[in-house]
């Protein structure tokens, strides 16, 4: 009956808007990497490359609003400058990977503000194709990346000092996978959840462990529990109990996986079933967040149905039937939480070339749950509540 109520909640918007994509006036290059992130204030900001053209000076460039318009800068200029970006903020202060350089790309650190960016180099990379930020409970950085020439895994933290040495986590990850960053602790003992090569055919889901003495433990298969699933487009995020979850497509069998550690073994749960699909490009195609009240977010290309759909997890553990979110192709899918709760959602459309953004509304907390329940309260009134209570969107 709670799954029945929270699937008529998702289904009723808070306001005309909710739900529905706005298309950004950014020009990006087709395939360019693509960071969203939400700062402390609830604003929105985009981080995109352009290198053939499409405006005066390729290179890395950070969008936002700016009195009521979206607007865009540059950040760091270079031919290949922009590759494998990801936006964080810390506060309202931006924090941006990416690979700077023409054709061997450093990984760099960047942040300040429009109008003002200090660059900083973190690693000597060749083509670094991901790249992941986290921020511990003191507000440290934790930085990975994959290093597709070198077949390298990397790592390495800022403790309010400097910057540590770079680390190899391992050999030979999954380029399409991508990684997570996880810190139930602080970025001294950080964890990784990747796709590892298993010596014999398949890229299984894997998860790497640091200890205080920088050395890394690692996890190829997830204790035998997922041995025979091929990863790729991997996201992951802390429990309430700090252990790991991930989700995963299986490209061997097209499903959508969702694993979480109990302390003790892992438990998987299949998503949704996808007929198996060619192995799509390195294009981001999943990701995931979890809310304060424990549901998860789910948003994921599905390439059976050709579009982008979003799904909840709730906190007892049932999956909502899916949300089309756009109706094609997409890439680069990113989701982001607001201090309300409120799933954001930003992807490339690749029929459109476009790139788009939107807002959906967020899950009652269990409290409110439970006058769902007694019929307490109903959909439409909760509706009523979050209106007189929400912060205006822009």
């Amino acid at each position: 009956m709670l799954l029945a109520l929270l699937c008529a909640l998702l289904a009723v918007p808070s306001s005309a808007d909710l739900w529905q994509s706005e298309q950004l006036p950014f020009q990006l290059d087709e395939g360019t990497s693509v960071g969203f992130a939400l700062d402390a204030s609830g604003a929105p900001g985009f981080t995109f490359r352009t290198y053939t053209g499409s405006s005066e000076t390729s290179g890395l460039y950070y969008g936002y609003q700016s009195a009521g318009s979206w607007t865009s800068e540059i950040v760091d200029s270079g031919f290949g400058t922009g590759a494998a970006n990801y936006l964080r903020y810390d506060g309202t202060t931006p924090y941006i990977t990416y690979g700077a350089g023409t054709v061997d790309l450093d990984l760099t650190f960047a942040t300040g503000g429009p109008g003002s960016w200090t660059t900083t180099l973190l690693a000597d990379t060749q083509d670094p194709r991901h790249s992941v930020i986290d921020l511990d409970s003191n507000g440290n950085i934790a930085v990975s990346w994959i290093d597709q020439d070198a077949d390298i895994l990397g790592y390495m933290y800022h403790d309010g000092t400097g910057w540590s040495t770079p680390e190899t986590v391992n050999t030979q990850p999954r380029v399409l996978a991508g990684m997570a960053v996880l810190l139930p602790g602080t970025v001294e003992d950080a964890s990784i959840a990747f796709s590892q090569f298993d010596g014999s055919f398949f890229y299984t889901p894997a998860y790497a462990e640091r200890d205080p003495s920088g050395s890394w433990n690692l996890d190829v298969g997830l204790g035998g529990t997922a041995t025979f699933d091929d990863a790729g487009y991997l996201s992951g995020i802390v429990t309430g109990n700090g252990n790991p979850g991930l989700c995963y497509m299986d490209t061997w069998t097209g499903n959508i996986i969702y694993t979480e550690f109990d302390g003790a073994t892992w438990n998987s749960e299949t998503v949704v079933e996808i007929a198996t699909q060619t192995t799509y490009p390195d294009r981001h195609y999943l990701d995931m967040a979890r809310d304060d009240f424990g549901n998860l977010h789910l948003l994921y290309l599905n390439p059976e149905t050709d579009q982008i759909e979003y799904r909840l997890r709730t906190s007892g553990g049932t999956w909502s039937e899916a949300r089309t979110i756009h109706e094609g192709n997409g890439s680069w899918l990113r989701l982001a939480l607001d201090e309300g709760q409120n799933p954001w959602f930003s992807y490339y459309a690749d029929d459109e070339e476009a790139l788009y953004f939107g807002q959906g509304n967020a899950v009652p907390e269990p409290a409110t749950a439970a006058l769902f329940i007694t019929g307490l309260l109903s959909a439409a009134g909760f509706v009523r509540r979050k209106k007189t209570s929400g912060r205006e969107q822009s």
